[in-house]
């Protein structure tokens, strides 16, 4: 069977909703949908975060994150 090697990043938006949680997770740059599946599931599994505020009060949040895949280099 021929090995396929994946190497890459995927970029992944998601939201932070006023209670800290991630939510709307989406790929928005893909290499490989096995990759794309895990990048998703790392993201949609992060703890709560701190929520963005705005005056005072906590607000949603969109952000854009990077997920690297690298394979380690053999010796």
């Amino acid at each position: 069977f021929p090995v396929t090697i994946l190497e890459g990043t995927v970029v992944v938006t998601f939201s932070v909703d006023i209670h800290g949680k991630v939510k709307d997770t989406k790929v928005s740059s893909s290499i490989h949908y096995t990759l794309d599946e895990e990048a998703v599931r790392c993201i949609a599994s992060l703890p709560e975060w701190e929520p963005a505020t705005r005056e005072g009060r906590p607000v949603e949040s969109s952000f854009i994150m990077p997920v690297v895949f690298k394979l380690p280099q053999g010796k």
